[in-house]
């Protein structure tokens, strides 16, 4: 699938915008003007990295093959540099010409528990406790996960995370 990064017209497919229809000097054929970015999607991928501290060295088999890695790690580094210690996922698009896109997201769910309640892990067993969080510490992690779940309200989002609480063997406490 091919992608039109247009500055004032956003991001369209190449098939639906019949104006590029006729290649030009890039590489790929596609582009109108300079002005535009036309690029084939090669990969799409899942990176979780600690915040600020991502290196070629770690994700080097992830994207080494793709020739990106230093370019990735310095991005990343820079968009995370405010969140250091934190465990941050993003969503990596690599096109053809070793562009890429990254998209930070929020912290996982189980990360934050961990944090909250002060324990290494969650229990092996969910009928043993492996620790407390406070219903307070449960409504701020549901709000700040709430751009990324799929609840509409905020009481559902705590219910996802009171679930994740009891199976990881953590007991909600008034």
């Amino acid at each position: 699938m091919l992608r039109v990064f247009a500055p004032f017209f956003g991001c369209v497919t190449a098939e639906s915008w019949k104006g590029l229809s006729k290649p030009n000097t890039t590489t790929h054929g596609y582009c109108i003007n300079r002005r535009y970015h036309v690029a084939k999607i090669l990969r799409a991928m899942k990176i979780v990295a600690m915040g600020g501290e991502a290196s070629p060295a770690k994700l080097g088999q992830k994207l080494g093959p793709y020739g990106i890695g230093g370019k990735f790690c310095m991005k990343f580094n820079a968009m995370t540099s405010d969140r250091k210690g934190e465990l941050v996922p993003c969503d990596l698009t690599i096109y053809d010409d070793k562009s890429f896109d990254i998209v930070l997201k929020t912290c996982p769910v189980t990360f934050l528990i961990k944090k909250y309640a002060k324990i290494e892990k969650g229990a092996k067993d969910k009928s043993v406790t492996g620790g407390k969080i406070s219903k307070e510490d449960v409504k701020k992690i549901a709000e700040y996960k709430m751009p990324d779940l799929t609840c509409d309200t905020i009481e559902a989002a705590i219910r996802c995370v009171e679930g994740t609480c009891k199976s990881m063997g953590v007991k909600v406490v008034d």
